[in-house]
């Protein structure tokens, strides 16, 4: 279970100051930055923290290798890390998560099944390059298709089953 995100009062100046720099550059004004933050719609954290690109802890690059690729590839070069070789599966899951991560409804787990299990290799390759629009089209038009189906059975469908 997740933690309570703290009022943004109770925010030591440093931790305020860095965050208020962050989404000042992305065209938030301080108030727009208190009150999203306030009311948690002001997004993950993590890219705030530095994290955007990198595990908070190796250990979840291990875990999540579509995601962190660019990481787990650079960090192999330089210190000779044994992490497993990133697959094609690996990096069309990458490319949703990248792409439509964000959205309320997504479960990574029924993702991750579907690219895994589900996937054609013709379907994996259109995936690691589709971008959020193609991705989020293909589920709908998957979904209308299988209307009268099961829907679920679409490779594109990110919601829970």
């Amino acid at each position: 279970m997740a933690i309570p995100r703290k009022l943004w009062s109770a925010l030591k100046p440093g931790t305020q100051r860095r965050k208020l720099g962050f989404y000042r550059k992305r065209g938030l004004s301080d108030s727009q930055i208190r009150a999203r933050y306030n009311a948690g719609t002001l997004g993950s954290q993590s890219a705030a923290r530095g994290h955007a690109a990198t595990p908070e802890r190796p250990s979840r690059a291990v875990r999540n290798p579509g995601r962190y690729q660019k990481y787990i590839e650079k960090r192999r070069q330089i210190t000779g890390d044994k992490f497993p070789k990133i697959t094609r599966r690996d990096r069309a899951y990458g490319n949703i998560d990248q792409k439509i991560g964000h959205y309320i409804k997504f479960d990574p787990r029924a993702v991750r099944r579907r690219v895994y299990e589900m996937m054609s290799d013709a379907e994996i390759e259109w995936t690691i390059h589709a971008s959020e629009d193609m991705i989020v089209g293909r589920a709908a038009a998957n979904y209308g298709m299988r209307l009268f189906g099961d829907y679920r059975q679409s490779p594109w469908w990110y919601h829970k089953d």
